[in-house]
């Protein structure tokens, strides 16, 4: 009786950790792109329509390491002030791998507009398995490389979500084998080896 109890302490919670993941993913990557253009364009402008926090990604690159960019109201001439998300996490969506580099918050609602910086200053590392050395974007095609405004979400979720990939399967694959070894399978092939040494001696 104690080992099915145990088979189910870990068979529930991995798989609810395993559906906390699902979810968190839906949550992370369900957010809302307001607009992308591509990093030769240099600026354009996007109304937001609500207060909130807001991220942009780099569509094209496997990690940022300098990116100068400005933000400007042109509601009230106010500049808005970007922080860098660390961890930087990348996503894929339509076939397209982007790096989430920085965040800013909207308290006035209206027309922004997004200024990148001289392509000269811009170093970031392309989307490659193994090591990558920096390079400047010159490095790589202007036109592989987009800007993508999008929603905010919490690294929280992010947590959440690799928690529930990781551990949740872990879980559930312990408490199978709980469950093989109520039933005897595990330990009827542990005999039947015992059996054929025996035999060979």
């Amino acid at each position: 009786m104690n080992d099915y109890v145990s088979t189910f302490c870990f068979l529930i919670p991995g798989l609810l950790l395993l559906l906390l993941g699902f979810y968190s993913y839906k949550i992370f990557y369900g957010v809302n792109v307001l607009i992308s253009f591509p990093i030769h364009q240099r600026e354009t402008a996007v109304y937001i329509k609500k207060a909130g926090k807001y991220s942009i990604a780099i569509v094209g690159a496997g990690a940022i390491i300098k990116f100068p960019l400005k933000i400007l109201s042109l509601t009230d001439g106010q500049n808005i002030n970007a922080y860098k998300i660390f961890p930087q996490h990348k996503s894929i969506k339509n076939g397209q791998i982007s790096v989430t580099y920085c965040q800013f918050s909207v308290i006035i609602p209206g027309e922004y507009l997004i200024s990148v910086g001289e392509e000269s200053k811009i170093v970031i590392k392309p989307f490659t398995i193994g090591f990558a050395s920096d390079m400047v974007i010159d490095d790589i095609a202007p036109t592989n490389l987009k800007i993508m405004i999008k929603e905010y979400s919490s690294p929280i979720n992010y947590l959440l979500m690799l928690i529930g990939f990781i551990i949740g399967p872990m879980m559930m694959l312990v408490g199978v084998s709980f469950l093989l070894l109520n039933h005897g399978i595990i330990e009827h092939s542990e005999t039947k080896i015992t059996t054929v040494v025996k035999y060979s001696y």
